[in-house]
């Protein structure tokens, strides 16, 4: 079967392989090379001056560690602002302060890419949510909502304690509550920062979590 792209989609594509080799920090005689191909014809397919079919496409994507889908589409992409735990304490969450997030994961269709952020999951209590995979939420507030109890969501202890991804029940008192999950034992009665429903579950895809590089 051939699939064919417009002109327009063409030079889209062909500017994001230049985009994604040079966020690689890789040179056009580096990526050219390890396709098999002169650094000329490589240039050619990065100014659209020739059309790169879609096994190529695939090469290039494999080399550059993306998803095919990062040559092809332009999807939105969120911050993944750490790590939180299902089960075991994480007592390093590595955070980034806002703008400054390190990784990027393709954002689920339906949410907002400018308020949206992402975290990936560390333990297995709360299965089928197991290591590895992304939980997507908007924080919009400090504390806890109302309608945040009985639901899945990213929680972080007061006094920035450490985070989980746990259902929430109410405590003994209104500022208290206690977090469950599948098989882990259910802690009680802590104080909260904020919690934040889940709005978006599933295991990060191969190739696509993007890291930008550091200074």
């Amino acid at each position: 079967m051939t699939i064919c792209f417009s002109r327009c989609k063409m030079l889209c594509m062909s500017s994001k392989i230049r985009f994604w080799r040079k966020r690689r920090r890789m040179t056009l005689e580096q990526l050219a090379s390890r396709l098999g191909t002169s650094a000329g014809h490589l240039h050619k397919w990065e100014t659209g001056k020739v059309s790169v079919n879609l096994k190529r496409m695939g090469e290039i994507a494999d080399i550059l560690g993306i998803g095919i889908v990062d040559l092809v589409e332009d999807l939105p992409r969120v911050p993944i602002a750490g790590k939180v735990g299902a089960g075991a304490v994480v007592e390093s969450i590595d955070d980034f302060p806002l703008g400054e997030a390190r990784k990027y994961a393709r954002c689920p269709t339906g949410l907002d890419p400018q308020y949206t952020v992402a975290v990936e999951v560390v333990g297995d209590s709360m299965l089928p949510i197991d290591e590895g995979w992304l939980l997507f939420y908007t924080r919009d507030y400090d504390g806890v909502a109302s309608e945040c109890l009985g639901k899945l969501c990213v929680v972080q202890l007061l006094d920035n304690g450490p985070r989980y991804v746990k259902r929430l029940k109410q405590g003994k008192t209104p500022s208290l509550f206690n977090l469950y999950s599948t098989n882990a034992r259910e802690i009680e009665d802590v104080e909260l920062a904020w919690a934040a429903p889940v709005l978006d579950a599933r295991p990060a895809e191969p190739g696509e979590l993007i890291e930008e590089p550091g200074d």
